[in-house]
């Protein structure tokens, strides 16, 4: 990711927005942010290069010190897409970045973060980490930002066992059939629909197996039907966390790849994708890995996946808040097909975020044809 983003220093640019009413002091959500970035290595880790190769160094608060800086918006959405448009610099500081907009009835704080030091799990760490601090300094505490004993320096400097990789599973992952795709425009076009907690309850029941599994495998069948496929690969993000890393701060997110098929006559399609997204999973072997054991397979490069999966129900999800900040920031998607699963307060949300170089139309079918699977329950 550090050499990909020097490719496109936008891309892996994580947005992080929250609301705060015009009574929050500005200095006081300074203060918290400073606190969160002194207790957490990875707020304070700069990338240099020796030689070629990449370096991370950890530095002082002097060092990794971020300025308030307040500026008056009149239009949110045009001046986040801005702040977006601004490449990262890779080299010589801490990744982080904030801004404070000032509108007429709000503050709307603004955290970019390099997805190299972050993922979807610590962004929830720092929201609460941050909302605590905010409340110990405004009764005049000193929030507890005692340094973690277990960071993610000790996680990198763990020795991983080396994993073996099953030649077998390769062989199919190269194997599989792609969708056909044009020319990408840089357009991007969003489906989504709600269902009930009931309808996910029923379907858990009928088969005995997770929610994960029952979409997954709904989602592979939509997707083969809408494109005349008998087999297809699907990529999913695992938190690859432990005990030990669940309050740490940093990059452990790990994409696994699943290939699923047709089922041949006998074949249970849940029971099927169930044991192969188990068998996967003890495997967790590191997505660099998998893909350059995956194009040593084939004599021209092509995307070990096409769909991506992203199951976050397991996220704590504010509704309204969530909704709300999400119109604002830039829609993306770094694969053709992209599929979201968000808890709601009443159910789920399925998003389905697809790219020009693929008919919008299909997307739209893709999107019908997934719905009513679900809602059938059978």
């Amino acid at each position: 990711m550090y050499f990909l983003s020097f490719q496109d220093p936008t891309a892996h640019k994580l947005p992080f927005c929250k609301r705060f009413p015009k009574t929050i002091q500005p200095r006081i959500v300074h203060r918290a942010l400073l606190h969160a970035i002194q207790k957490h290595e990875m707020l304070r880790t700069i990338f240099l290069e020796a030689n070629g190769d990449p370096r991370q160094m950890v530095v002082s608060m002097t060092e990794a010190y971020v300025p308030l800086c307040i500026e008056f918006s009149e239009d949110l959405r045009k001046s986040i897409a801005e702040r977006m448009e601004c490449p990262m610099q890779l080299h010589g500081r801490p990744l982080v970045e904030a801004i404070m907009y000032e509108t007429q009835d709000c503050f709307l704080a603004m955290l970019g973060l390099q997805h190299i030091i972050s993922d979807a799990w610590s962004t929830g760490i720092l929201e609460k980490e941050i909302v605590n601090f905010i409340l110990d300094l405004e009764k005049g505490k000193v929030p507890n930002t005692q340094r973690q004993k277990y960071t993610y320096l000790t996680y990198c400097k763990e020795k991983m066992a080396k994993k073996d990789i099953s030649e077998v599973y390769i062989r199919k992952l190269a194997d599989v059939q792609t969708i056909e795709m044009r020319d990408p425009g840089g357009v991007v076009s969003v489906f989504w629909f709600d269902f009930p907690k009931r309808i996910a309850s029923e379907w858990e029941t009928g088969h005995r197996v997770s929610l994960f599994v029952i979409l997954l495998s709904l989602l592979s069948e939509s997707v083969m039907e809408q494109f005349k496929l008998s087999k297809i690969n699907i990529g999913c993000p695992t938190a690859n966390r432990s005990v030990k890393t669940k309050s740490v701060f940093g990059y452990f997110l790990n994409n696994i790849v699943i290939h699923i098929w047709r089922p041949r006559s006998g074949e249970n399609l849940f029971r099927m994708v169930e044991k192969h997204i188990k068998d996967v999973l003890e495997q967790n072997i590191p997505f660099t890995e998998l893909a350059a054991q995956f194009q040593k397979l084939n004599e021209t490069p092509q995307p070990i996946f096409q769909v991506y999966f992203n199951c976050r129900y397991d996220l704590e999800y504010n509704v309204n808040e969530s909704d709300d900040l999400n119109t604002l920031l830039p829609i993306r998607s770094e694969f053709p097909i992209e599929v979201d699963l968000d808890k709601r307060s009443t159910g789920f949300r399925i998003t389905l975020r697809i790219q020009d170089c693929i008919p919008t139309v299909a997307g739209k079918e893709l999107m019908d044809r997934l719905h009513k699977k679900i809602l059938s329950t059978e």
